[in-house]
């Protein structure tokens, strides 16, 4: 019997057929890791055998049906090759593997994880486990990569590795160095010192940059023009804040507050005490002036301070613009405010047209910009300058002159020193500036919601009425919770085991976990 070519076509197949069964498809071998040059799937099976392979990590624990989660996806999958040789990428489902994402105190999405590598610190294998608060962008997730494959703290010995370093500092951007003047005692307290700095400048590289700085950048250059007077400890060391990235040149530094003890060891301003250090990096790890959104505003909310936050109109005069926020800059560097403002305030911008239902709720109106309010972030209560807290039609007089500036200085002067009353956001606390500010922008037809619909005004209250979806979240994150902006839960210096001992950023600060951080289960 002859066989026709479709026969024998098919009995091709059926040889075929074992083979194409036994084949794993792309899709499960994608569910056990996917490619390595690409963002690595990561489930309970092949976690440890990945994140423990000595390099660190970037971990993104997700939500399928997570809008932000989607969005930050094709991020993920465009930096990956790029960093790979300083960073991996991968990502778990945490709504498949629970326990990780409970092992890692997961309780928002996406939350982003950073995995350093096991290293020995007094005879004990550690691991370093820290939140990213970097913005979720090319360009964050690029600069920390950076950050990574460089040393903890880089040597400038020379003026020009100095001046370099500031320039290399993102704008606006800060960072801590370390140096010793001539003069200074010897002795033990050198190594200390330096070996106190190293362990800080190790356990925080992913959030802050560090540098030492040799003799011959102090005596020449930027560095002896900035570093004229320091503080200095017995040893004769210093530490300063620099701020750089800016064409009109740098900040002052600002100085770590030294003890001038001999018996500094046990001082609570000791420069051989990492964790005292650490905690004022921590607090100082920001510029003047801040620019604000999602990415920052629960963490510079959070560092103990009150927020000074002047809302700006990007839509306007720039002159305007600018001339506002160089007089808050200005306003300061004087005198009398500086202790305030590194001890007790944080300052920051804030676009007030695409967050105008958040700055609703402090009576700020987009017809009175530029403004400025104060916010106490942990308890909701603010200050505004002036009866609704705006300068209204005054917003061009109020750029010009000293005087603006100094009645600026006093009224946070006597905020912090407790003699200015607050006022507070809530039902009762924020309803007449926010239900004034709706009312005005729907007049004259808000004037038949008054008496037949008055209760439905109430339920509008607190910035909910128009606002889009990230002046929703950032709302969110001035009320606090759990949840931070765009859904990404923070919690704070957390400590998680990974199959080693992990600490969070601060292997130097184990009494700083927040015990009052709540996981959802």
């Amino acid at each position: 019997m002859r066989l026709s070519p479709f026969s024998l076509h098919h009995a091709g197949l059926l040889l075929l057929l074992p083979l194409l069964v036994l084949a794993p498809l792309p899709s499960m071998q994608a569910a056990a890791g996917a490619d390595e040059s690409g963002v690595i799937t990561l489930t309970a099976a092949n976690f440890r055998e990945n994140v423990e392979d000595g390099n660190t990590w970037l971990v993104d624990f997700y939500a399928p049906w997570c809008g932000h989660c989607v969005k930050l996806d094709p991020v993920l999958d465009e930096v990956v090759a790029t960093v790979r040789d300083s960073l991996r990428i991968g990502k778990v489902d945490a709504t498949v593997h629970t326990k990780l994402g409970k092992e890692f105190g997961v309780s928002g999405f996406p939350t982003l994880k950073i995995l350093m590598p096991p290293q020995k610190e007094a005879g004990e294998t550690v691991g370093t486990i820290s939140n990213y608060e970097g913005p979720r962008t090319k360009e964050g997730i690029m600069d920390l990569a950076t950050r990574l494959a460089l040393p903890p703290a880089l040597p400038l010995p020379t003026p020009e590795a100095l001046s370099s370093y500031l320039r290399s500092l993102p704008a606006p951007g800060v960072g801590f160095v370390l140096g010793r003047r001539e003069g200074g005692g010897k002795g033990k307290g050198e190594e200390e010192e330096e070996r106190a700095f190293m362990a800080v400048a190790r356990a925080m590289r992913t959030t802050a940059s560090f540098g030492l700085v040799g003799k011959e950048a102090l005596e020449k250059g930027k560095g002896k023009q900035l570093f004229s007077n320091p503080p200095l400890s017995p040893s004769g060391f210093f530490l300063a804040k620099v701020e750089g990235g800016k064409e009109r040149g740098e900040e002052p530094p600002v100085y770590f507050p030294v003890s001038s003890s001999s018996s500094s060891t046990s001082s609570p301003l000791s420069l051989t005490d990492a964790k005292t250090i650490q905690q004022w990096v921590r607090s100082n790890n920001h510029p003047l002036l801040s620019p604000l959104g999602g990415h920052n505003f629960r963490q510079l909310g959070s560092l103990g301070k009150l927020l000074v936050i002047a809302v700006v109109d990007p839509n306007g005069s720039p002159a305007v613009t600018e001339a506002y926020l160089e007089m808050l800059k200005d306003m300061a560097r004087l005198p009398y405010l500086q202790p305030y403002v590194q001890r007790d305030l944080v300052m920051g911008w804030l676009d007030g047209v695409r967050w105008a239902g958040f700055v609703k709720n402090f009576g700020i109106a987009k017809t009175e910009l530029p403004s400025f309010f104060v916010l106490d972030f942990p308890s909701e209560r603010y200050w505004a300058m002036g009866g609704d807290g705006g300068m209204g039609s005054k917003g061009m007089e109020f750029v010009e002159g000293e005087a603006a500036m100094e009645s600026m200085g006093a009224f946070l002067v006597d905020v912090v020193e407790g003699k200015v009353p607050a006022k507070r956001q809530g039902f009762l606390g924020g309803m007449p500036a926010a239900l004034w500010s709706r009312l005005s922008d729907m007049w004259p037809w808000s004037l038949g919601l008054l008496l037949p619909l008055g209760w439905l005004i109430a339920l509008c209250l607190g910035g909910g009425l128009g606002n889009d979806e990230e002046e929703e979240e950032l709302r969110r994150e001035r009320v606090g919770g759990v949840r931070r902006v765009e859904g990404k839960a923070e919690q704070e210096d957390e400590t998680k085991k990974t199959g080693k001992v992990g600490r969070e950023e601060g292997v130097l600060d184990d009494k700083e976990k927040d015990a009052g951080a709540k996981k959802n289960e």
